[in-house]
């Protein structure tokens, strides 16, 4: 019996909003941005790179909030040091924060309640973190500057990382049945997948979708001394897959699983640091290995960044690991969109019923509450033969006796796409168009569609394991490098 996942960051989200004032802008502003959205724009990038958002600093109105904290000679004694500091190291009345936009969509951006919504949030962002630095500037005369450095990088960093959360949670609520639950072994084989495809066989059923990821402790991309210094019990991914004229672009929010070791309820848990937002452009070509090593090349990154006082520099926390996370987790969303849009996929769909939760419950119990969101088991039924030898046995076709065909060591085949032609009329209705990958005629002008099937990773032979240094390629060309 398939088990019901819990509720992921979207639904724990939207189910605290029904109880929680502070969370309440955001379903109101994401009806706005559905109700007043111009998808004839949704295509076009953003012109520009960067948007200005202009934020009130609230500076001069924060003495009511400290004289409640019994801290207003912190306050006074700040306002002090503020007019005597040159107007490059002074903290302004209004806040620039420049936003990220260069492969966010236009309609998103030119949506009203979007930079509405996003103001509001970041207003009250700006007004928590001016009270902290506040009482830093105090205490450390010394370190003014810096302060007002990490002020202004931390809510610039939180404005962006809101921006692309209000953009996938848009995205996901436009469509319907785009959950998909991976089995952990499929999951492992996956990215264990080689890809020698071209990019045309990148064709989503859904223009956004959450891969809901099974509890692996340790993932194999990730070496143990990196894992203590960076190892995120990651819940799932947002994915967002769209093809341009001259490429696609792929939009991803990786989002870390709740954890029982931290405060409950905390405000805003999708915004923790463990967290990863990215876009990369995979320009069309023959190779989706060539295309995704160009589009890591300049993907836009917005993580765990923190300012570091001690080398006056910004910077982001274990960013290598943080890239090898970029790249096998985008490897493992172009391999999950392949194996959903494959011919023999293992899918078995749930239907879920919405029900009404005790607001006492949702306060604080709502992590443990499954999820009532329609969604899909991938790879549950299957076997995988991962670390067992490959008993197959061959026989004769002129008189049936046993033929030999074992090796004499063991090697493993990893997992890859097989390509291959349907021409029976019958199967051929049957197939969704986004799982036809070409269209043809034979001799006879009877037509053909082009579908693919995944072979998961395998042992062949007997005896004692030998490596196999693979060497992908593409429609009988060599790929040269691999990501």
């Amino acid at each position: 019996m398939l088990k019901v996942p819990r509720m992921m960051v979207y639904e724990r989200f939207m189910r605290k909003a029904e109880v929680n004032d502070l969370y309440q802008i955001i379903p109101k502003g994401l009806t706005e941005i559905a109700e007043n959205y111009n998808w004839e724009n949704h295509e076009e990038l953003h012109k520009n790179k960067t948007i200005d958002l202009p934020l009130d600093s609230q500076i001069n109105n924060l003495k009511d909030v400290f004289r409640i904290m019994n801290l207003e000679d912190y306050c006074d004694g700040f306002l002090k040091l503020n007019n005597s500091k040159p107007a490059n190291e002074r903290f302004q009345d209004t806040i620039h924060i420049k936003l990220d936009v260069c492969y966010m969509p236009l309609a998103f951006l030119q949506s009203t309640p979007v930079l509405k919504t996003l103001a509001i949030l970041c207003q009250k962002q700006c007004h928590h973190l001016y009270i902290d630095i506040i009482i830093q500037s105090i205490k450390e005369g010394e370190e003014w500057v810096k302060n007002k450095i990490q002020f202004e990088f931390e809510i610039q960093n939180y404005a962006n990382k809101w921006l692309r959360t209000l953009y996938h949670f848009h995205m996901f609520r436009m469509e319907e049945n785009n959950m998909f639950i991976l089995d952990k072994d499929l999951t492992l084989s996956l990215l264990d997948t080689n890809f020698p495809i071209d990019t045309s066989y990148l064709k989503s059923p859904n223009r956004s979708f959450y891969i809901y990821l099974p509890k692996i402790k340790n993932l194999p991309f990730v070496k143990k001394e990196e894992s203590e210094a960076y190892n995120p019990n990651v819940e799932g991914l947002f994915v967002n897959i769209e093809d341009k004229d001259k490429s696609i672009v792929l939009r991803i929010a990786m989002y870390n699983r709740h954890s029982k070791s931290k405060v409950k309820n905390k405000l805003w848990e999708h915004l923790e640091h463990e967290n990863l937002y990215w876009e990369i452009i995979l320009p069309h070509g023959p190779s989706i290995v060539d295309a995704l090593k160009k589009g890591l090349s300049k993907t836009k990154l917005f993580s765990s960044k923190t300012y570091d006082k001690e080398l006056n520099e910004v910077k982001s926390f274990c960013m290598m690991v943080s890239l090898k996370y970029i790249k096998n987790m985008s490897n493992l969303a172009i391999q999950t969109l392949l194996y959903i849009t494959a011919v023999n996929r293992d899918a078995v769909f749930a239907k879920m019923t919405e029900k009404p939760i005790a607001k006492n419950r949702v306060r604080k119990f709502i992590d443990r509450e499954e999820t009532q969101l329609n969604h899909t088991y991938l790879g549950f039924n299957t076997v995988y033969i991962n670390g067992s030898k490959n008993n197959t046995v061959y026989y004769n076709t002129k008189d049936g006796t046993k033929v030999t065909r074992k090796l004499n060591h063991l090697v493993k085949v990893k997992g890859h796409w097989h390509s291959f032609w349907y021409k029976d009329e019958v199967k051929i209705s049957a197939i969704p168009e986004h799982m036809q990958r070409d269209i043809a005629y034979d001799d006879m002008g009877k037509k053909m569609i082009k579908c693919i099937k995944w072979v998961a990773p395998f042992y062949k032979g007997e005896g004692v394991e030998r490596l196999k240094e693979y060497k992908l390629t593409a429609g009988g060309r060599k790929i040269k490098e691999s990501v």
